[in-house]
């Protein structure tokens, strides 16, 4: 399984009729090989663009859904795209965004990078879904989606994206919670920051963009 993150430069009066075409194509695109996780604009952080986030059975499936013509919609939505940039993800961690999300608030999600030597990442991924995410999840409310590592980009970094109820909720966890008086909770409070200071140890350096999600379903 390979995850693609695809950016698009297009002007800001024609969001709508992106959003549009893009939700009237999902099944037909699902019927070529290609399941559309998400689709966001980037809000802070990095220049605005649409960024959307697929999944694909192979590289192969990849290229074999890009050979087919592109008919229908999809071809009208290529003509509303000023710019675009598509990198291919393999999946790190157990846990990936194979189902869409559930209930009425979208929130916000978050897109983070990590740069680290190659001989860190299985701990760095160890650290983050066997470690950190129980407390993030628990204590914090925030729900981590998914790690991938980078195999055909610019760069090769780690890839995480998170939810949040909304800003504010992002915010409130950037410090660290209090130590909870409940004793199986300050277990996983204890556990959760000590992964956290490993894992800043391994980090050359790292950044987060801000996400909106712009579609009717959200991973």
């Amino acid at each position: 399984m390979i995850y693609t993150l695809q950016t698009f430069q297009i002007d800001r009066k024609d969001y709508s009729e992106f959003i549009r075409i893009t939700e009237a194509s999902r099944s037909a695109q699902e019927q070529r090989g290609e399941r559309i996780v998400g689709v966001w604009t980037v809000v802070l952080g990095a220049p605005e663009r649409i960024l959307s986030m697929s999944c694909f059975d192979s590289l192969i499936q990849w290229q074999k859904a890009q050979d087919l013509p592109q008919e229908g919609g999809i071809s009208e939505r290529l003509k509303l795209v000023k710019d675009t940039q598509t990198i291919v993800l393999r999946p790190l961690t157990r846990r990936q965004p194979t189902e869409d999300a559930q209930g009425d608030n979208p929130g916000i999600y978050t897109l983070r990078t990590y740069k680290i030597e190659r001989k860190n990442i299985d701990r760095l991924v160890d650290l983050s879904e066997n470690h950190w995410w129980h407390w993030a999840e628990r204590g914090l409310r925030h729900r981590p989606l998914a790690q991938w590592l980078s195999i055909m980009a610019p760069e090769t970094r780690i890839y995480m994206i998170s939810h949040y109820d909304d800003l504010a909720h992002w915010e409130d966890t950037r410090g660290r919670a209090p130590e909870p008086a409940d004793p199986e909770m300050r277990a996983i409070w204890k556990d959760g920051y000590k992964a956290v200071q490993e894992r800043a140890a391994m980090l050359i350096d790292t950044n987060v963009q801000i996400l909106r999600p712009i579609s009717s379903w959200r991973p």
